[in-house]
């Protein structure tokens, strides 16, 4: 039987509480360099795709909305030239309305709330199938057998310093089975809420509240045609 005096003692349970900062430390720096993998991997692909995207053609279009030229959406954005997009907006059984908070990722008003889901219309693309393929894009609901669901109601020209475009708008009332199912497919989306139309319209006065021009105009027009 070995025994060891108080200073023997001491020194093992010094010599164990090292090996033990030791091993605590090398998990920290293993934890930290995966994560940092991790974060760098997905920085890569974000800045991919949002080339990717870039580089799409689009058409370009003029004040009365006739077809220009085709172009690529940088160019689109550099210039501020005159495109055009489609707003679906998105309705629940309440009647209260979609509101996303866009991407961190997105070209145009990163973290914005928005009232609609949309996106640029391609060159030579019908707005009817644009529309039914954002819904597919941004929320996962498939429309190619159910094209009557989206009905086109109006379009109107939206105007601001970083954007000029026809917005073509679509209405979509989702049954609660619908809403069940939405999937975020293309990373475009980072939150989502229903509000209610009066609230979200008292929402639009606040200035310190970031909401995309573009969805507010076309939310007040539906509003003012009895669209919702």
């Amino acid at each position: 039987m070995i025994i060891l005096n108080k200073s023997e003692v001491k020194s093992q349970l010094f010599s164990t509480s090292l090996d033990y900062r030791k091993l605590k430390f090398l998990i920290l720096i293993f934890i930290f360099i995966f994560t940092f993998i991790l974060i760098w991997r997905k920085m890569k692909n974000d800045k991919i795709e949002l080339e990717n995207t870039k580089s799409e053609i689009i058409g370009i279009y003029d004040e009365n909305d006739n077809y220009v030229r085709k172009d690529t959406r940088k160019n689109m954005r550099k210039n501020n030239l005159i495109h055009r997009c489609t707003d679906i907006v998105v309705l629940n059984p309440k009647g209260e309305i979609f509101v996303q908070t866009r991407s961190l990722t997105k070209e145009y008003c990163p973290g914005y709330l928005e009232g609609v889901i949309g996106g640029v219309v391609g060159d030579g693309e019908d707005v009817n199938l644009s529309a039914q393929r954002e819904v597919g894009e941004e929320i996962g609901i498939d429309l190619s057998k159910s094209k009557d669901k989206l009905s086109f109601k109006l379009k109107h020209f939206f105007q601001e310093d970083i954007c000029r475009v026809w917005r073509y708008c679509f209405l979509i009332k989702l049954t609660d089975e619908e809403i069940k199912s939405i999937e975020f497919k293309d990373k475009e989306i980072s939150g989502v809420q229903w509000i209610p139309k009066d609230k979200l319209f008292k929402m639009f006065d606040d200035p310190n509240l970031k909401i995309t021009g573009g969805s507010k105009q076309t939310l007040r027009l539906f509003a003012s045609k009895g669209i919702i």
